[in-house]
């Protein structure tokens, strides 16, 4: 009997952790997104944004055409844009979402204008280290011979390592009080 009554508690146990993990505090919005001739648009893009709280997150299409936008918080108005190369954006608004929400939103997108040419030029700035950041250029070069009066200090870089070369320095280098 005791058997049985542990055997009961543990399945009411499981049973109240399963239903209490499906409560959710957060909505969701799915669907999806096909062309004219309802074929999928693999890689188009879904956009979704709370207009009062300036949230936004987005997904891409998968190779079925179906997006899935989980744990979105709740209120709202959302705007969700979905959008593809070669197709007119497609705009819901006013979109409200409630606790535990499932918005399945299927999406057809109409046939856009042929694309522009794009040109690509190119700038004729290249990085030269004497004309960015301060009016003079550090090098290696410049770093391994420091001058102080009569005394030249010079080290190699390659073979000496911090310790090395603040000793070397400070060695060389005159207190005056």
């Amino acid at each position: 009997m005791k058997k049985i009554y542990a055997g009961f508690l543990v399945l009411v146990a499981f049973l109240i952790g399963n239903v209490a993990m499906a409560q959710g505090t957060n909505a969701r919005i799915s669907g999806k997104v096909t062309d004219s001739k309802g074929a999928a648009l693999t890689g188009a893009t879904v956009l979704v944004q709370n207009g009062s709280t300036g949230f936004k997150t987005g997904t891409v299409v998968n190779t079925e055409g179906n997006y899935d936008l989980r744990e979105l918080p709740l209120g709202g108005p959302y705007t969700v844009s979905v959008s593809f190369v070669g197709y007119q954006e497609n705009k819901r608004t006013e979109i409200m979402l409630s606790l535990g929400d499932h918005l399945t939103l299927d999406v057809q997108l109409k046939d856009g204008n042929e694309l522009a040419a794009i040109v690509v030029t190119a700038n004729s700035l290249k990085a030269r280290t004497d004309r960015l950041g301060s009016a003079l250029a550090i090098t290696g070069k410049t770093i391994a011979t420091i001058e102080d009066g009569d005394v030249v200090i010079s080290f190699n870089f390659r073979t000496r390592n911090f310790s090395s070369i603040y000793t070397i320095i400070i060695s060389n280098f005159k207190i005056i009080f």
